[in-house]
């Protein structure tokens, strides 16, 4: 299995994400919420980037460090609350 560009394979050959790339899949989904309508799927996008900003989060939280500029950021895009 290879892994991909900025992921790195764990012990069990899974390819594992930062807790940046995870911000950016949020950023992503925040960007396809703002262009869909409530009925078009507005709130599974809103919730797949709590996802990830839930999951960035705890990765984030080992380290101890206090790096929640970029979700702050993410949010505040996103006109998100957690």
């Amino acid at each position: 299995m290879s892994a991909g560009r900025g992921t790195s394979p764990d012990r069990a050959g899974h390819c594992t994400k930062t807790a940046a790339e995870y911000l950016v899949m949020a950023e992503q989904c925040c960007r396809w919420a703002r262009k869909t309508y409530p009925d078009e799927g507005h709130e599974i996008y809103l919730e797949l980037a709590r996802f990830w900003l839930a999951v960035a989060s705890r990765l984030d939280e080992p380290r101890g460090s206090e790096s929640k500029t970029g979700f702050k950021a993410v949010l505040a895009r996103a006109h998100l609350q957690t």
